[in-house]
């Protein structure tokens, strides 16, 4: 079976973490990344998938890709993808 691929993203704010979600598709979420400022990277953590999407967590902002990519480079971490 083939993974599908990634049709877009949804960008948060959970307390002091940022976390992206990929999506196949409107209602297909697929997997979850949370900016590491130590190891100067987005990690896959899918418990942070369930925290924002079954959770409702009081401490969540969500947020638009540029926001979130400025926000990653002031911890160090590139969000976007080096091909234009």
């Amino acid at each position: 079976m083939d993974t599908p691929d990634i049709a877009f993203y949804r960008y948060y704010m959970l307390g002091s973490r940022l976390v992206r979600i990929a999506y196949a598709g409107e209602e297909e979420p697929m997997y979850s990344e949370v900016v590491n400022s130590e190891a100067k990277k987005l990690e896959i953590d899918n418990n942070f998938l369930m925290k924002i999407l079954l959770g409702d967590p009081d401490d969540l902002r969500e947020m638009d890709e540029p926001e979130f990519a400025e926000l990653c480079l002031q911890k160090g971490v590139k969000s976007r993808s080096a091909n234009p």
